[in-house]
């Protein structure tokens, strides 16, 4: 006699959420302690592994996702193919290897879907812990510098020449010099700041200060100015009295200013230099009408002033995007990676769900001036972004 079939079961389901949860840490782990994978050599493993067992989640669960977490990443993707027709067209295709580069780096943005499936205040957790993490291994060579130099130069052979995990120098500000120790992804301990700042649980203030301070040994500037922007907008946010508010945000944004434009000022700085005659290239790269609209393909080079020689980037990432792609795309693509902190500021939420957006915006500002967007760790902060967004949109629909 035919026997009807009971549908399979999978009591594992509250294993299965933990399960992409520790797959989703193990992956900001590898990609932010180890952004150039010369340490783990893990990076395109663990994507590979995320990507297959969301589909797999998503699929034996039926979990549903919002239809722009996959829309928006696989528009992200199409937009290297798209820069090396257009490389193509006019002929100047000159560097394959790092249009490869941008493809597999864009590539990190299909796990938005992936990063849905996870909560909000989880994924907040996790990169606030790895972002306390890296600020940790900051002050911790400074430790090492300040204890053993001996050391502290075994430690900078591994960590700049061998691993390429950070840049460490000295350098000038104001007349100062300082040893500056820039891990590679610094700027996202700008999260963990913004999460500990804005919880009032016992010991996070201890780990907000230590972030801050991580964030302030990188000496660089942007990230530096970004924590203190962060760090101004706090005390702010403690003042009750609505006039005091608004006299404080003045005097300390008119302080910013000031100090901003100190800092720019400086002209015998390297790096300040280098983005002065950079900007000076793209201008001139760009005079040409065509080249403005269509931009000159992914894989161009350009002759950059501030390092005397033909390169395929620079830092400055969203002049780079108008050079690569023409202002039309570029305006587009920087127009999706804002749209979470419009987001933010045009609804109400809490105040820190907000902050944390805020911290969001200042990380996509401190990558306009460092090559931290178009690539794996930038994707991934991409998707952190658009899936608090989401989910917070999912929230309301409810």
């Amino acid at each position: 006699m035919y026997k009807e079939r009971m549908p399979i079961e999978f009591p594992l389901t509250i294993n299965a959420a933990k399960i992409m949860h520790g797959l989703i840490a193990v992956l900001f782990f590898v990609v932010l302690i180890d952004p150039t994978g010369s340490l783990f050599h893990a990076k395109e493993i663990v994507f590979g592994i995320t990507f297959l067992y969301a589909i797999v989640y998503m699929l034996l669960y039926n979990k549903r996702v919002n239809i722009y977490s996959v829309i928006i990443p696989l528009a992200m993707v199409a937009l290297p193919f798209l820069g090396i027709i257009l490389a193509n067209a006019f002929g100047s295709y000159d560097n394959p290897e790092f249009a490869l580069g941008q493809i597999k780096a864009l590539m990190f943005s299909l796990l938005l879907p992936a990063f849905c499936l996870v909560e909000g205040e989880i994924l907040k957790k996790i990169v606030a812990r790895i972002g306390l993490c890296i600020a940790c291994i900051i002050f911790a060579c400074y430790l090492v510098g300040l204890i053993d130099p001996a050391s502290f130069a075994k430690l900078y052979v591994f960590m700049v020449e061998e691993k390429d995990l950070a840049i460490i120098s000295v350098r000038q500000f104001l007349g100062l010099p300082i040893v500056a120790i820039f891990y590679r992804t610094a700027p996202v301990i700008l999260f963990a700041m913004s999460y500990y700042l804005y919880n009032e649980k016992k010991g996070y203030k201890l780990f907000a200060t230590i972030s801050f301070l991580g964030l302030l040994f990188t000496g660089s500037r942007t990230p530096m100015l970004a924590a203190l922007s962060l760090f101004l907008l706090y005390l702010a946010d403690r003042v009750k009295n609505t006039r005091i508010k608004v006299i404080l945000f003045v005097l300390m944004s008119s302080a910013l200013i000031v100090l901003v434009l100190l800092l720019l000022g400086e002209t015998t700085e390297e790096s300040n230099m280098v983005k002065f005659g950079n900007v000076l290239s793209y201008f001139e790269a760009l005079s040409n009408t065509p080249d403005l609209i269509f931009g000159e393909g992914l894989g161009s080079t350009f002759y950059a002033m501030g390092r005397s020689e033909w390169v395929t980037h620079s830092e400055l990432t969203y002049l780079d995007l108008i050079r690569i792609y023409g202002l039309p795309v570029a305006l587009i693509f920087i127009s999706i990676v804002f749209y979470p902190v419009l987001n933010a500021f045009t609804k109400k939420m809490e105040l820190t769900d907000n902050r944390y957006f805020a911290a969001y915006a200042l990380y996509m500002i401190v990558a306009g001036t460092n090559p931290l967007l178009l690539s794996s760790t930038g994707m991934c902060v991409f998707c952190l972004g658009w899936a608090l967004v989401l989910k917070l949109e999912n929230k309301k629909m409810k």
